[in-house]
């Protein structure tokens, strides 16, 4: 049985949101860190990009730690930056691969793409972001 990537919770209030999940046998395709559209020819946006990548075992630690959070929420935190790393989720094999696009911005906020269903965003905060900042400044010591 192939697994679910995104599974939806049955509605208990109007408000209720999609949950994340990570299938067990998920890897990482297509990794790259890139400056978005629009901030590329920047050469402030490009120095402060510089740093920012990570490998296919920390974005699966971010995407295992993420959760999902509402557009009020995205407000609040301010939900992008241009340096992003993005690439496929994938799990399952043959008939029963499943597989989304993320992009992840260095300000640990990302969005899960799939087709034919919206998007989703997700947040790192508490202990999810204290691990992925030390990762992401390891990245910018080296």
């Amino acid at each position: 049985m192939g697994a679910l990537l995104l599974g939806l919770v049955a509605p208990t209030t109007l408000a209720a949101e999609p949950t994340w999940k990570v299938p067990r046998d998920a890897r990482i395709e297509n990794l790259e860190a890139l400056i978005q559209p629009g901030s590329e020819n920047n050469e402030d946006v490009k120095a402060m990009c510089g740093g920012f990548t990570l490998t296919a075992e920390e974005v699966l630690i971010y995407l295992r730690g993420a959760r999902t959070f509402s557009t009020e929420q995205e407000h609040e935190k301010g939900s992008w930056f241009p340096c992003v790393v993005r690439g496929s989720l994938v799990s399952g094999k043959k008939k029963q691969r499943k597989a989304v696009t993320f992009t992840i911005s260095a300000i640990l906020t990302a969005r899960i793409e799939e087709p034919g269903k919206p998007t989703v965003e997700l947040i790192c905060e508490g202990a999810c972001e204290e691990r992925m900042t030390k990762i992401i400044l390891k990245h910018q010591e080296e």
